[in-house]
């Protein structure tokens, strides 16, 4: 799920409309194909024309993000880094370390997409609204994915976990940040006797980020068509079954 903010600043589109980066909602799929898109089509010329001493270093990741977000770690090349921020091999090298370095970074910056599902159920209500209320975000998140971004935590997941311990550890920490915002809705819900006192909220707080990422993972499978309608169903299954 692309972050409701991003890090400020404004990145000129030739409209009268900046691109506010901490404006921008990501929740929808056009915003997301018109952020990285404008990276891809304007960041590198805006960048360029700075001197490599002087360039946005949070533009620069913000952009790495988004090329590493659409082509993945292995197939993203040091030529699509250079394009996309502007900057030289050499000022990449000596400024951020590298590919790996840049993909690190890129996983910390996707820290902040967390925070909006996070926030989303950590709102006064009951726990199965706010539950429902999440996963039907990440339905119609995955739903209206036509340019094939799906969450760059479970793509990162997919590709990298197990291979490389660092890269690992920063995949999971995404994971751990929904977990324990999870575990404190439940252990609410359980408070004011939603759920039941013999509930093991942990274990329950796994099983939804089992839910939540199992839903991105099989929406890729899908027929545009008909993927809404599949994925709410295991929604209202889930929600049944707590």
């Amino acid at each position: 799920m692309f972050p409701h903010a991003i890090r400020g600043g404004n990145l000129n589109t030739g409209s009268d409309a900046a691109f506010s980066l901490h404006s921008i909602n990501y929740t929808t799929m056009l915003h997301r194909y018109l952020f990285c898109h404008s990276f891809e089509t304007i960041g590198s010329e805006w960048l360029s024309a700075m001197r490599p001493r002087e360039f946005d270093e949070d533009a620069a990741v913000d952009a790495v993000m988004c090329i590493f977000w659409r082509k993945g770690y292995a197939a993203t090349s040091m030529n699509d880094l250079v394009e996309a921020t502007g900057l030289s091999r050499s000022t990449i090298y000596n400024s951020f370390g590298g590919k790996k370095k840049l993909f690190a970074l890129a996983l910390k910056e996707y820290r902040r997409v967390t925070t909006e599902n996070i926030a989303m159920i950590s709102r006064p209500g009951d726990v199965r609204t706010s539950l429902r209320e999440l996963l039907l975000s990440i339905v119609a998140d995955e739903s209206s994915d036509r340019e094939g971004f799906g969450c760059f935590a479970a793509n990162s997941s997919l590709e990298v976990s197990g291979r490389d311990p660092e890269l690992s550890a920063l995949v999971a920490q995404h994971f751990e940040r929904l977990e324990a915002g999870l575990l404190r809705l439940l252990k609410r819900g359980q408070k004011a006797g939603e759920i039941p006192a013999d509930q093991d909220c942990q274990m329950l707080a796994r099983y939804f980020v089992a839910v939540i990422q199992g839903i991105r993972v099989v929406s890729k499978g899908l027929p545009e068509a008909s993927r809404q309608v599949h994925l709410q169903s295991i929604v209202d299954a889930v929600i049944k079954s707590l």
